[in-house]
């Protein structure tokens, strides 16, 4: 990616998928970005002649500006932030972290791993804190995320 110029015409189409415009609460994967979506976007790039590394840069560029535009409709409006973390793959993405920081200014870009806590760690993170607050009996959802009425402790305790 750092060595392709992303597409801007190609990006501003792929930014309008539905998806990127949807309210929250909202979650994706692969039933709406995955192989097929892939696929048509390789046949897009390819109709643009576009090589591997533009390609690999389009789609760097796609991530970082969805990440940067949610950031900008629903996250800094509500509350102060200053710094953006990121973990899972993308936070081994040099060319996405400087993306990021350039489309985000204003916010210091890191990494989970920068922190103490391994990138690909988000997952078991979580869920332990999740469980914490199970055990202890404390909301530990989020209603103005997801969209619930009220605060509510989430999970099962699940014993042999």
């Amino acid at each position: 990616a750092a060595r392709g110029t992303p597409d801007a015409e190609l990006l501003a189409e792929l930014l309008e998928h539905p998806y990127f415009r949807m309210p929250p609460p909202k979650s994706t994967g692969r039933e709406l970005f995955g192989a097929a979506y892939a696929d048509g976007f390789l046949e897009r790039a390819a109709a643009r002649g576009l090589g591997a590394e533009d390609i690999v840069a389009t789609a760097t560029a796609l991530t970082a500006r969805s990440i940067a535009d949610a950031c900008r409709q629903l996250v800094l409006p509500r509350c102060e932030v200053h710094e953006l973390v990121v973990s899972g793959g993308g936070a081994c993405n040099a060319t996405l972290l400087t993306m990021l920081s350039g489309l985000l200014p204003e916010l210091s870009v890191t990494t989970s791993g920068a922190l103490g806590i391994p990138d690909d760690a988000k997952e078991a993170v979580i869920f332990a804190l999740l469980g914490h607050d199970f055990l202890l009996g404390q909301a530990n959802n989020l209603p103005s995320a997801t969209g619930a009425s009220r605060p509510t402790v989430l999970g099962k305790l699940a014993l042999p």
